[in-house]
C-alpha cells in the first residue's frame, strides 16, 4: 500500500493521475479517485476529459460522496437542523453559564459550529466527556452537546463523524465488491473518522494515499507506516515561483492590472484554467473583479456562494410578483420589464417604454396591455 509523501509541487497528484489514466486506458471501471473537495473533483474530471478519456460519473468523487453511497440508509444531519437543535437544547437546559448570552444573535450558531468541529474530529459528546478540561464553561458546553446527540438519535440523524464510523464498519464487514483500486489525493490531515475509512479500505482494495510531508503530518505518516503502508517520498520538482509586488493607486487599478497580467500569460500560451486569483474577502474585491474580467473578455469561474435574491432570474420573478400584488403599477411593471433578457435590443419594448412613461402614474394590467404596439 503506497503512501506517497512530499512537499507541494513534488508531483504527488501527477503520479496518482498517471496511474488513474492507465486504469482508464485499460477500460477499468472498478477504480475510484477520492479527493477532499467538490472543486478538486470537478477540476480533475475536466482535466481527464480534456485529455480524451471517457469516464462515467463517480469515478472521481469526494470522500463525502463516496461515504454517502456506502451508507445511504444513515441520513446525515443537515447543519440547519443542528443549529435548531442547539437552540432547543440551550433553551431546555437553561444552564446558568449561558443564561445571559443564550438569546444573543449568533450565540447558538457559534455553539453549533463548535459542536460540528468536535464531531468532525471524531469527538462526540460521550468521548468528549472523558477528555474535556475543567474550565468554567466546559460542563455547560458538554451538557448541550450531549443533549444535541440525544436529539439527533431520536430523529435517526447522524453527524458526519458517526456516518464515517458506520461506513467504515460496513466496508470492513461487507467489502467493496465493485471496486478494486482507490486513490486518495489532496488530503492534508486525516482525523480519526477518516482514518477509520482508510483502515477499512485497505482490507479490501489496493489503496494509494498521498500526504504532504509537513511536520504536522509526521505522527499520521508514522501511524500509517506502522499499519503497513510503504512510504514513497517525492522530492520537490516545481521551480520557485516568481513573486512580484504591484502597488496600485486604487482597487479599480489593481483589478485592471490583474486582468492585464492574465492576458499576458494567456498570450504566452498558458490556458486560462491554470490561472487563479486569491482574494482576502468577497467584498469589495469580487464584484470589481467580476466586472473587470468581463470587460477584458477573460472567462472566469468564481468559487463564491451567491445570494439567490441577486440572481437575475430570481430578481425578475420576485419583482413581477410584487408588481402583480401591487395592482400592476405601471412604473413598477416597467422596471420589471427592463430586467427581461435583451430588453434594450427589442424595438417593440423600446416603444412600449416610451408609451408607458408618457402616462405614468397609472395602474392596471388592462391599461398596460392597451399600450402594446
Amino acid at each position: 500500500m503506497p503512501l506517497i509523501t512530499g512537499p507541494p509541487g513534488s508531483g504527488k497528484t501527477a503520479h496518482v493521475l498517471q496511474q488513474f489514466r492507465a486504469a482508464l486506458a485499460a477500460k477499468k471501471q472498478d477504480v475510484r479517485l477520492l479527493v477532499p473537495t467538490a472543486t478538486m473533483a470537478h477540476h480533475l474530471e475536466n482535466q481527464v476529459a480534456r485529455e480524451g478519456f471517457v469516464l462515467r460519473r463517480g469515478l472521481i468523487q469526494t470522500l463525502n460522496g463516496f461515504v454517502d453511497l456506502q451508507v445511504p440508509d444513515f441520513p446525515k444531519a443537515p447543519e440547519s437542523v443542528v443549529y435548531l437543535l442547539v437552540e432547543e437544547a440551550v433553551a431546555r437546559l437553561n444552564r446558568a453559564e449561558f443564561r445571559r448570552v443564550a438569546d444573543l444573535p449568533g450565540f447558538c450558531a457559534r455553539l453549533a459550529r463548535a459542536i460540528l468541529e468536535f464531531s468532525a474530529a471524531g469527538c462526540d459528546g460521550d468521548r468528549l466527556a472523558g477528555r474535556i478540561p475543567d474550565t468554567p464553561l466546559a460542563a455547560a458546553f458538554l451538557a448541550v452537546y450531549q443533549e444535541v446527540d440525544r436529539a439527533l438519535d431520536r430523529r435517526g440523524l447522524l453527524l458526519r463523524a458517526k456516518r464515517l464510523e458506520c461506513a467504515a464498519a460496513r466496508i470492513r464487514a461487507n467489502g467493496l465488491p465493485d471496486i478494486a483500486a482507490i486513490w486518495l489525493d489532496g488530503f492534508h490531515a486525516l482525523p480519526d473518522p477518516e482514518l477509520a475509512i482508510v483502515h477499512a479500505l485497505v482490507c479490501h482494495v489496493d489503496l494509494t494515499l498521498t500526504l504532504p510531508d509537513y511536520e504536522a503530518t509526521a505522527p499520521l505518516r508514522k501511524h500509517l507506516v506502522e499499519a503497513g503502508f510503504t512510504e514513497e517520498r517525492f522530492a520537490k520538482k516545481r521551480p520557485a515561483p516568481a513573486m512580484v509586488l504591484v502597488k496600485a493607486a486604487r482597487i479599480e487599478r489593481e483589478c485592471e492590472e490583474i486582468a492585464r497580467r492574465i492576458l499576458k500569460h494567456a498570450s504566452a500560451g498558458r490556458p486560462f484554467r491554470e490561472i487563479g486569483i486569491i482574494v482576502r474577502s468577497h467584498e469589495p474585491h469580487v464584484p470589481l473583479l467580476r466586472a473587470t474580467l468581463q470587460r477584458f473578455s477573460i472567462p472566469a469561474h468564481f468559487y463564491f456562494d451567491e445570494n439567490a435574491v441577486e440572481h437575475p432570474a430570481i430578481r425578475f420573478l420576485t419583482r413581477a410578483i410584487d408588481a402583480m400584488l401591487g395592482g400592476w403599477d405601471h412604473a413598477a411593471t416597467l422596471a420589471v420589464l427592463r430586467l427581461a433578457p435583451r430588453f434594450a435590443d427589442s424595438p417593440a419594448l423600446d416603444r412600449l417604454d416610451f408609451a408607458v412613461r408618457e402616462q405614468i402614474p397609472n395602474t392596471g394590467l388592462g391599461s398596460l396591455k392597451a399600450l402594446l404596439p
